[in-house]
């Protein structure tokens, strides 16, 4: 199943997805290994015929954003040093700390860290003999609170001398300030304020910088959202009332500020906009009817959850309950796990969940199924508190959001010249770097334009509650394909 090309003439919706997430897979061995195939693979990831297929510098492509962004931006400037911490001449030292909880004992992103661990032992696997070994330490649990999340990146840095961090995806992530002073490149799903900016230069998100507005009086719109609603849901955008919530903190304050950007650029109507629920380290919330209150007010046709995971099944439910009947989009729940909890596959029937950055597992696939081999390789019995599914169409965000942040580490280190520095490691990525994608499972970037903007890609899923859920082989609830994962223009307009 190839990655899909849209060229649409109208910029639209805007990138601003918030979680709770190198090679070809047309290889003719199938093989998806990034160190073999980084430096000089040149394959089209589109069809040949495909008139569809965006060039370098044609309008809606990123290199064309690239470019006009160019033109009142100056690029990052090339960070000088020599730090080779974590670096000898046999290894490379590498730690993850994300959030593995939350306050309320929720796994947000499962699989993030093995994912991270598949794809790094493979490579140790796979790589030469004269060649690095990468000594991943494993990942820390931040518990989605900043105050450990500092100290457990000063640790990662000062104690185990880690070259980098991958994966880093928690809500709880404010250490960006710390990393960059330290020179520490650090990699995971980018939707917190660290990853956003030229002004970080060591911070790469796998998929972009998401919910990122950096450009003053500019923003970049892509029509990632309203692309795959559009594609998926069968509707039309003029026809659409839309209802975006987020949480309290600064990833959802931005967040629904871009996301109703591009609501109102592509013709729809916002008539609710808002980022009052607590964020996930606060008290969880025991009644969310206020909340669905306020948002039915308007009568929006979809509502968007611009949330973390706690708030989805307590929103959901109580706008059900108080009579919606129209479209939810979530951005969390593409982990068909969720339904082992008892009701859940009744109170999500019908929901839309959108992975930014990644492909649904659901569709099936090489690369998928490359993953999937990679953790039984590693000998991963277990996503967190999830028993491992062995179908590789069962594979979670969380593990895609880990295994694409080593995936970008390993091409990028693939490119970095000798000596290797955290410098010349940042440097090359900054410099223009551009990383292919992982086939139907991960999405392409390009820098340095990813730290403003997440990638103009995503997949969509639906939830159907009478399906079967290969991991229980029971009737509880699983999802159906909405779209592949496409790749949609984006350009820079004036606010």
């Amino acid at each position: 199943m190839k990655r899909r090309w849209f060229r649409v003439a109208t910029a639209a919706f805007a990138m601003a997805l918030v979680a709770a997430g190198c090679s070809s897979a047309d290889d003719d061995d199938d093989d998806v290994s990034t160190e073999e195939t980084t430096a000089d693979d040149d394959t089209d990831t589109t069809e040949a015929g495909d008139d569809d297929a965006p060039v370098e510098g044609e309008e809606g492509s990123t290199e064309a954003a690239q470019a006009a962004v160019d033109e009142i931006l100056d690029r990052p400037e090339a960070v000088e040093g020599e730090t080779t911490r974590g670096v000898t001449d046999t290894e490379i030292t590498i730690k993850g700390v994300t959030a593995l909880t939350t306050p309320a004992g929720i796994e947000p992103f499962p699989g993030m860290c093995e994912g991270a661990q598949a794809r790094f032992e493979r490579y140790n696997r796979e790589k030469a003999a004269d060649a690095r070994t990468i000594n991943y330490l494993g990942c820390e649990d931040d518990t989605s609170d900043r105050d450990r999340n500092r100290q457990l990146m000063q640790e990662a840095v000062e104690e185990d001398e880690a070259f980098a961090i991958v994966p880093v995806t928690s809500q709880g992530f404010f250490s960006e300030d710390y990393l960059n002073e330290e020179h520490v490149p650090y990699i995971g799903f980018g939707f917190q304020p660290g990853f956003c900016g030229y002004e970080y230069p060591f911070a790469f998100g796998m998929s972009g910088a998401a919910s990122c507005d950096a450009l003053d009086d500019n923003y970049l719109v892509s029509q990632t959202l309203g692309g795959v609603y559009v594609d998926g849901a069968g509707v039309d955008p003029a026809d659409m009332k839309v209802a975006i919530i987020a949480e309290d903190n600064p990833a959802g304050e931005t967040g629904v500020v871009v996301v109703a950007q591009g609501v109102e650029a592509a013709g729809g109507e916002v008539v609710y906009s808002d980022n009052p629920l607590p964020p996930a380290s606060a008290t969880p919330v025991t009644d969310y009817t206020p909340f669905a209150t306020n948002i039915l007010d308007g009568n929006p046709t979809l509502v968007m959850l611009v949330t973390s995971d706690a708030p989805i099944i307590g929103l959901t439910t109580a706008l059900r309950a108080n009579g919606y009947t129209g479209d939810i989009m979530n951005f969390v729940y593409s982990d068909g796990r969720i339904f082992l909890q008892p009701g859940n596959n009744e109170t999500l029937s019908g929901v839309f969940t959108v992975s930014q950055g990644v492909g649904a597992a659901v569709n099936g696939g090489d690369a998928f199924t490359q993953i999937a081999d990679d953790l039984k390789a590693a000998g991963v019995e277990q996503y967190g508190q999830f028993p491992l599914a062995t179908d590789p169409t069962t594979l979670t965000s969380g593990v895609l959001y880990g295994y694409g942040s080593a995936d970008l580490f390993l091409a990028a280190l693939a490119e970095t010249p000798e000596p290797l520095t955290a410098e010349a490691f940042a440097n090359t990525i900054n410099g223009g770097f551009s990383y292919p994608g992982l086939g139907e499972a991960l999405c392409p970037t390009l820098w340095p334009l990813q730290h403003l903007i997440g990638t103009p890609c995503a997949s969509m899923i639906k939830v159907v509650s009478d399906g079967q859920n290969p991991i229980s082989n029971s009737p509880i609830g699983f999802f159906e394909p909405a779209t592949e994962l496409t790749v949609y223009p984006l350009n820079l307009v004036e606010k």
